[in-house]
C-alpha cells in the first residue's frame, strides 16, 4: 500500500509533455478589418468577413475596372510579426486558400506570392471557379524583406470590376 502512493506522488512530480506546435509570424484574420493590406497596383477596394462558398471571414479584393489595361493587380501587407533577427537562408513556409468566382468577366488566377526576396509560385494558369483553392509552399528567404506580396494574372481587356476572395494566410519560419 505504501508503494502504491509512493507511485501516485512520483507521478504526480512528472512535468507535462509538451506537443510540438506550430508558430506562424503571421495568420490572417479577416473577421473584423482587412489586416492591414494595402494596394500596390490594379486594385479598388478590400472588404473584410464576406462569405462565399461555404466560408466566411474571407477578404474580398475588388481589382480595378479599366479597359486594356495591362497590369498585374498586386496587393501587400509588410509582416511586422517577423521576428528579430530575421536571417537570409531560412526555410519559410506559406499557405493560402483563395477563390475565384465564375462571375468575373476574366478568370483570375493567383499568380505569385513574394516573400524573403523569393517568388513563390502559386497557380501557373486558369483555374477552377467558384470552388476554394489550398496551396502551400515551402521556399528559402534570399533577402530579409519582411513584404508578403500578392500579384495575380495580367487583367487585359475586362473593362469590369473581378474579384478573389482569399482567407486563411499563413507564414512560418520550418
Amino acid at each position: 500500500m505504501l508503494r502504491l502512493v509512493n507511485d501516485i506522488k512520483s507521478v504526480s512530480k512528472r512535468k507535462p509533455k509538451k506537443l510540438a506546435g506550430f508558430t506562424y509570424y503571421y495568420e490572417s484574420d479577416f473577421s473584423s478589418d482587412i489586416d492591414s493590406f494595402v494596394e500596390s497596383s490594379g486594385v479598388d477596394s478590400f472588404v473584410h468577413g464576406q462569405s462565399i462558398g461555404g466560408e466566411s471571414n474571407a477578404l474580398l479584393v475588388n481589382f480595378e475596372a479599366a479597359v486594356g489595361k495591362f497590369t498585374k493587380a498586386v496587393f501587400r501587407r509588410s509582416i511586422s510579426e517577423v521576428p528579430d533577427p530575421y536571417e537570409v537562408g531560412q526555410t519559410h513556409e506559406v499557405s493560402i486558400r483563395f477563390y475565384i468566382p465564375s462571375t468575373n468577366d476574366e478568370v483570375l488566377y493567383l499568380d505569385n506570392v513574394l516573400f524573403g526576396g523569393e517568388t513563390i509560385n502559386i497557380a501557373s494558369g486558369v483555374v477552377n471557379t467558384n470552388v476554394w483553392h489550398s496551396v502551400t509552399q515551402s521556399f528559402t528567404t534570399s533577402t530579409t524583406s519582411a513584404v508578403l506580396t500578392f500579384l495575380m494574372n495580367e487583367d487585359h481587356e475586362s473593362g469590369a470590376v473581378d474579384k478573389v476572395y482569399i482567407k486563411d494566410i499563413k507564414l512560418r519560419q520550418l
